[in-house]
């Protein structure tokens, strides 16, 4: 299992959206504008999800499984907050969605607004990524 951390104080406000990238400026040149988090050190006025030696190369940590793989997000407690699963990844209880047509297709929670810790329900294949907005 590979965890990141965010920096002290971060907060996802309800029904908000966060915006992590590898590297800020990669992520500008390709959407326009700045991510909430990097990964990886390209601007310094984007905060970075916070690092430890131990965890393994910061630059392919968030390189996600083309055949599956899950995002788990906890809150400060460990809580499970928030689940992703898709293709063979796996977590108890939650049923993983299908693959995504490839390339440029992402994985879009609809309605927003809608969790019922089942990604097939929960989630749909969107042809048209469009990070850190909602309707």
């Amino acid at each position: 299992e590979d965890v990141r951390t965010f920096p002290d104080g971060s907060m996802i406000a309800a029904g908000g959206t966060i915006v992590v990238a590898i590297t800020s400026t990669g992520f500008e040149s390709t959407f326009g504008f700045k991510p909430d988090f990097e990964v990886l050190e390209s601007d310094p006025a984007i905060p970075n999800l916070i690092d430890d030696p131990n965890w393994g190369d910061p630059a392919t940590f968030l390189q996600l499984g083309n055949s599956g793989d899950e995002v788990i997000l906890r809150g400060p407690d460990s809580r499970v907050v928030d689940i992703l699963v898709y293709g063979n990844g796996s977590f108890p209880g939650t049923p993983a969605c299908e693959l995504v047509e490839w390339p440029n297709h992402s994985l879009e929670r609809f309605p927003f607004w809608r969790d019922r810790d089942n990604c097939p329900l929960d989630f749909r294949d969107w042809a048209f990524p469009n990070p850190g907005q909602l309707p």
